[in-house]
């Protein structure tokens, strides 16, 4: 009995060992879904036709995020959009005057990636979720800041400026 308790023991400091190894990270994936990334922008009056709407540059805190998880960005698999929203904000607009909607993600050194598109084909949305694609977004999200640019197709001409929210998650796999 006195032997079996001490390989158990045993066991359990091996294992206790190997989990501080830095190769035993390696061996365990985590799976999370990031906060969401809010980008508040202002698409500017504009002629009926396509359009980009806006650019911003973000800066990326996947490093701590991933830290907060219980995982370490040395290990990074994968980040995919897990979903994505873009609302309207400016109070008795809707989305009436737009075709369709684009958005797109780069970073510097990556090719631009298109991350979800909007087909509007009702009238008095204020919100559209985003139908999202699949691509790996590592080499982008981890980068120290990001590039968002949206793009899309008027069906009537914009006579004032909109206030828009581009509300982001990933998910992230280390």
């Amino acid at each position: 009995m006195k032997k079996k308790l001490i390989n158990v023991l045993a066991l359990f400091a091996l294992l206790g060992t190997m989990h501080s190894c830095e190769w035993f990270d390696g061996l365990v994936n985590i799976t999370f879904e990031t906060d969401y990334v809010d980008i508040d922008f202002t698409v500017n009056p504009n002629t009926a036709g396509e359009h980009e709407l806006a650019e911003k540059v973000l800066q990326s805190d996947i490093e701590q995020q991933i830290e907060e998880h219980g995982g370490n960005a040395v290990n990074l698999d994968e980040i995919r959009v897990y979903d994505a929203t873009l609302s309207i904000e400016t109070e008795g607009v809707t989305f009436d005057a737009f075709n369709w909607v684009e958005v797109y993600i780069s970073a510097e050194g990556a090719e631009e990636i298109l991350i979800g598109t909007a087909t509007i084909t009702e009238t008095g949305l204020l919100s559209v979720d985003l139908d999202i694609t699949e691509e790996d977004l590592s080499d982008i999200i981890d980068a120290e800041s990001y590039n968002v640019r949206i793009v899309g197709s008027l069906a009537e001409e914009l006579v004032a400026a909109v206030d828009m929210l581009l509300r982001i998650r990933y998910q992230v796999v280390v």
